[in-house]
Formats: structure tokens, sequence, C-alpha cells
């Protein structure tokens, strides 16, 4: 998988993460999400690890 790749639950049809990944594996930004909607943590990846520090989110904000 080249591109933007995302992920949805399985139950509601939300989305659950979205990030950039190169020859299959997560490389570039990436977010996850709570089921609410609400961001739950962000960061920057390369081949699949966090590169850096990244920002994690309580759900209520």
């Amino acid at each position: 998988m080249h591109g933007l790749g995302k992920r949805y639950f399985a139950n509601s049809g939300i989305l659950e993460s979205e990030g950039f990944y190169k020859d299959g594996k997560l490389n570039g930004k990436g977010k996850t999400y709570y089921e609410s909607g609400n961001l739950k943590s962000e960061g920057t990846y390369a081949h699949e690890e966090l590169s850096g520090k990244g920002k994690v989110y309580h759900e209520n904000g």
C-alpha cells in the first residue's frame, strides 16, 4: 500500500485511524480516533515506529 490509508470502526463505520503508508508500512503522519470521533493520538512514523514525540489526547478533549 502506498499513500493515505484509513481504517473504520466495524460497529459504527466511524474513522478509527488514518496515516500515510509506503511499501505497506506506516511512514509519515498518522492519527487515531476515539469512536466518538475525537482525536485520540497523532504522530510521525518511520517504518511503523514512532519518530520523535507523539501526542495523546483524552477522549473529552
